[in-house]
């Protein structure tokens, strides 16, 4: 029996009282597009932090790839890649100071790296623009230049927190078409979103 890239056991996250996230339990399978739906204040954005353990949980936890993320959150990082919602990258930096920074944070070595992102960014179909500053592009620019931040680490798992809000409709588009085609790659992708329609129309699985 194959186990679940990521089971989630009543997980729950209070803030002064007030409840976030009451004793989330689902399961995503290995190599699944797998969309968490619902409005916005629904926990989406607080769920999705718990798993990259970027915030704790009051209670309950998860298991990813075989690893308890209240017991190993530095190996949890290494096996994810994360979008925030909006992406909120360095505006000042050229694409290629971005992702280079990330790269060396990341400690991959440079040629692998640079292989990484010209591989990604063509992928994406923003190679020509690796020297524009990030400011200067557009939103469907930025959030694909997100998009390779969240890969340069060869992730297994893919977690995207709502990446088609706010874009228009041939971006979205894409990036979706991108999604995908990263788990017939063998990657498995977790997003978030508040569009019923686009989950239905593209995930294996749906949680609301």
């Amino acid at each position: 029996m194959t186990l679940p890239m990521i089971r989630i056991k009543d997980l729950s996250k209070f803030y002064d009282g007030s409840m976030a996230v009451d004793s989330l339990n689902l399961e995503v399978n290995k190599g699944e597009l797998f969309g968490l739906i619902g409005p916005n204040g629904a926990g989406k954005t607080t769920t999705i932090k718990m798993l990259c353990c970027l915030i704790k949980p009051t209670k309950g936890t998860a298991i990813i790839d075989g690893i308890d993320i209240l017991e190993s959150p530095l190996k949890i990082k290494e096996k994810i890649g994360y979008l925030a919602e909006g992406s909120h990258l360095y505006e000042d930096m050229s694409v290629r100071q971005y992702l280079s920074f990330f790269s060396e944070l990341y400690e991959i070595e440079r040629e692998v790296a640079w292989e990484r992102m010209e591989k990604y960014l063509r992928d994406l179909n923003i190679l020509d623009r690796i020297d524009s500053k990030i400011g200067n592009l557009s939103k469907g620019m930025q959030r694909k230049v997100g998009i390779v931040r969240a890969l340069l680490n060869e992730p297994k798992i893919l977690i995207f927190d709502e990446p088609t809000t706010g874009l228009d409709p041939i971006t979205a588009h894409f990036v979706r078409d991108f999604m995908k085609s990263l788990v017939k790659k063998g990657r498995t992708v977790l997003m978030s979103t508040h569009y019923l329609h686009e989950a239905e129309s593209i995930c294996d699985s749906i949680a609301i």
